[in-house]
């Protein structure tokens, strides 16, 4: 993980194995890692992720899980707009 930080921006993957409560103390040691965290984020809850120091996120099934994606898009719109969790 050091060394794909240290290059760019790391993919936490699956990200739900480990929870936001991984990202954090992996967050501690590796100051200014920018890490994107992928599997099993949702659109509920992709603003707790960057809100924990994830540098971005990946969504994907989440999107399509009602074969809505502009509506799945939309509501995360409307969530980091927010700033809501």
């Amino acid at each position: 993980m050091r060394t794909a930080a240290n290059r760019g921006v790391a993919k936490l993957f699956p990200a739900h194995v480990g929870g936001i409560q991984y990202l954090k103390p992996l967050l501690a040691v590796l100051p200014g890692a920018r890490v994107m965290a992928t599997g099993g984020v949702t659109v509920d809850n992709a603003t707790d992720w960057l809100a924990a120091g994830a540098f971005s996120v990946s969504i994907g099934s989440d999107l399509y899980r009602d074969d809505d994606v502009a509506g799945g898009v939309a509501r995360l719109r409307a969530r980091l707009d927010a700033g809501t969790g």
